[in-house]
């Protein structure tokens, strides 16, 4: 935990968070036509509405993933006009607000993780960072933390703000009637069964994907005790894939996967493809040769390895990505 985390644990007590009691019945609605939808699969949906739904779900992974995520929070590459349309309206299938607010709050959760004021504190337990928090309203102690964020690069992000402007029409436009209108239209599926199975069933499984970037941690992540405990970076050198651990070191990594594995998970090969195609550009990475060499400058010069890790970043060339290979240090 860094001095500016331990000083929100320290300054402010663990807050009280009002129920947020519109989110706490219509997530729980959303679960029980979650269920009805698995069910209307094996019980008279089309094939094609499944696959429809499935398509909607990898779709809207992608966009709070290699979008939301790595590209607008972290800025672990860039993206051309077109690659950047495409990722926001993926991350609107997702339906979880605009990007602008998912990143200031992401951006707020890696300067306070694991504090008080981290509105998906892990340290809580893995069903309070994926479900519980976000049935929660954040405190005017987070309101504020968050509103000091620097958010100028996606303030300076014409696309970005488009979405935030129309943000309503876009959600009325894909998230709901695309699920509804297509399975009706071009396969005659019933509207029950198009609403359940690619409406309220595909929203409930990919915001649950969405959940899991906040709450992943609390199932990946190494425990004190453990063999190789969070109050160690030797972990680093042996294997990155200790998502905890190494994102939260090196947010900026483009092959840091949001579910538990580095490098060899479908968004970090969908933006080597993008980037083959020149739709992403500078994607930012390190080896882990570089790893070991950031340990070393860290323990020589005290310097916090986060700093370190970003002083090596550009250890491997920049078209790495025409070049498949793994990136560990092998002993």
């Amino acid at each position: 935990m860094s001095e500016e985390q331990e000083k929100f644990n320290e300054e402010i007590e663990d807050p009280t968070r009002e129920a947020h009691w519109g989110k706490i019945w219509f997530f729980t609605y959303l679960q029980m036509l979650t269920i009805y939808g698995f069910i209307l699969i094996f019980n008279g949906a089309y094939l094609l509405t499944t696959l429809f739904s499935l398509c909607l779900i990898c779709l809207g992974v992608i966009g709070v993933t290699a979008g939301a995520h790595r590209l607008w929070a972290h800025r672990s590459y860039e993206a051309n006009t077109s690659l950047k349309v495409f990722l926001m309206l993926c991350q609107t299938l997702v339906g979880q607000g605009c990007i602008y607010d998912w990143v200031k709050y992401h951006r707020l959760h890696h300067k306070c993780f694991g504090t008080n004021q981290d509105p998906f504190n892990p340290s809580k337990g893995f069903f309070y960072s994926h479900f519980m928090c976000l049935t929660q309203k954040t405190t005017a102690e987070q309101e504020e933390i968050a509103n000091n964020i620097d958010m100028s690069d996606l303030e300076n992000d014409s696309v970005v703000m488009f979405q935030k402007k129309y943000y309503k029409i876009l959600y009325m436009l894909l998230v709901i009637i695309l699920p509804l209108y297509i399975p009706m239209a071009y396969w005659n599926e019933t509207v029950v069964r198009a609403g359940t199975v690619a409406g309220w069933m595909r929203y409930g499984i990919i915001l649950h994907f969405s959940w899991l970037i906040h709450s992943a941690t609390t199932i990946l992540g190494l425990k004190k005790g453990e063999r190789y405990p969070l109050d160690t970076n030797l972990v680093f050198i042996i294997n990155k894939t200790y998502w905890l651990q190494y994102h939260y070191l090196a947010p900026w990594d483009y092959q840091t996967s949001e579910y538990g594995n580095y490098g060899n998970d479908y968004i970090s090969a969908f933006i080597r493809v993008c980037a083959a195609l020149e739709l992403a550009t500078d994607l930012r990475t390190i080896d882990g040769h570089g790893v070991r060499d950031a340990l070393y400058n860290s323990f020589e010069t005290k310097k916090d390895i986060s700093q370190c890790l970003s002083e090596v970043e550009l250890s491997i060339p920049k078209d790495h990505y025409l070049r498949p290979q793994k990136f560990y240090y092998n002993y």
